[in-house]
């Protein structure tokens, strides 16, 4: 439906929507769906957002392995960010 009324860029999961209430594994059906269903037709965003660091990695690193075009990604909600961890 979207590509089909010319939108040029699909996000899931989204930070406000289903995103806090998908698995992990529940998110990356989801992802391969939207990819799938873009037919390189509309970039697709994968939202990688989480309450920690290390599974916002390795979220990125399944959407890139996936064909995801880009990434978008909140601070982790459930980790404390020390200095030492700024680049």
């Amino acid at each position: 439906f979207c590509t089909a009324c010319g939108v040029h860029g699909l996000v899931t999961p989204a930070n406000a929507s289903e995103q806090p209430y998908l698995s992990d594994a529940e998110r990356l059906v989801v992802l391969r769906t939207v990819i799938a269903e873009a037919r390189g037709e509309a970039v697709v965003v994968a939202g990688v957002t989480a309450s920690t660091r290390l599974i916002a990695a390795e979220l990125a690193r399944l959407a890139a392995a996936e064909g995801a075009d880009m990434l978008m990604a909140m601070p982790p909600n459930a980790e404390c960010i020390h200095p030492g961890m700024l680049r």
